[in-house]
């Protein structure tokens, strides 16, 4: 019998009729600022280590010690990339309790490991699963699933998403680009993404859409009402790389807050929708 799926990422929103903000961080002082200007998750990744990169040891202690010492009404949800599952080094272990320490995964409420290459594995969901194991109760995985999965040779979003929807582990699924030059609308539309966010509701999934989202196209995502929107590249003061920057911060929490005012009726059918996935 499958063991009870743990709480998905839209537990974590203070009011699940909203779309709430994941923002990613580098380091300590992004994380100050993105504090200050108030997000519903910080994640953790390292922008230079590609899509999911990781991040260091020391920099998930240090930001995680800091937020947790926090009072409570300024603590925010804290999340980390653990880099694509096949760069993982196994000298190092089989799981991700084996690298990070239990202890200190056991800060953060959620962990996401991408599969870009991964198709070059005999059973990347054994894998992923066997890298999953141990975590602590605290700590959900997040099942990553790339719109460029052929570009970059990872397992379809229909194939993730029901690995998701099987694994008594996962319970939210990270819609995102593995390459950045472009945003996800170069690989799927907004009917073939309405899609997919159904076969997430119906398998009791949670929904986080990503990929080089901006103040034009964020409109497009929010009239699906995902779970979360996530976003790096377009607060940052030049790329990716570069730093966040609080006013780009704020402008970009202000349009997700009016964004597709007038068209979030339409899309409000997506929990209820009997639409079959499509293969991408």
């Amino acid at each position: 019998m499958l063991e009870p799926k743990k709480q998905s990422v839209s537990d974590f929103i203070r009011d699940g009729r909203r779309t709430g903000l994941l923002v990613s961080v580098r380091d300590l002082a992004e994380a100050r600022t993105c504090l200050a200007c108030g997000v519903d998750i910080l994640d953790l990744k390292e922008p230079d280590n590609g899509a999911l990169g990781s991040v260091n040891v020391q920099t998930l202690a240090e930001v995680s010690s800091f937020v947790t010492d926090l009072p409570l009404d300024q603590q925010t949800t804290l999340s980390f990339a653990a880099g694509e599952i096949v760069d993982w080094d196994r000298r190092l272990g089989t799981r991700l309790i084996d690298r990070y320490g239990f202890e200190l995964i056991k800060r953060f409420q959620f962990v996401k490991l991408g599969l870009a290459r991964a198709k070059v594995l005999d059973d990347w969901q054994a894998s992923l699963s066997q890298l999953f194991d141990g975590l602590p109760d605290s700590t959900q995985p997040v099942a990553v699933g790339y719109f460029d999965h052929v570009r970059c040779e990872a397992p379809s979003i229909d194939d993730v998403v029901a690995f998701a929807g099987d694994c008594a582990q996962v319970r939210t699924v990270l819609l995102d680009t593995f390459c950045k030059e472009c945003d996800l609308f170069k690989w799927i539309d907004e009917k073939q993404l309405k899609t997919v966010i159904q076969a997430c509701r119906r398998r009791d999934l949670s929904v986080v859409v990503a990929g080089s989202l901006t103040k034009n196209n964020l409109p497009r995502v929010k009239s699906l009402l995902p779970d979360f929107v996530g976003v790096r590249g377009a607060i940052c003061q030049g790329d990716r790389r570069e730093g966040v920057d609080a006013g780009l911060l704020n402008d970009f929490k202000l349009r997700l807050q009016n964004a597709a005012q007038g068209k979030e009726l339409a899309g409000s059918d997506v929990a209820g929708s009997d639409v079959d996935g499509a293969k991408w």
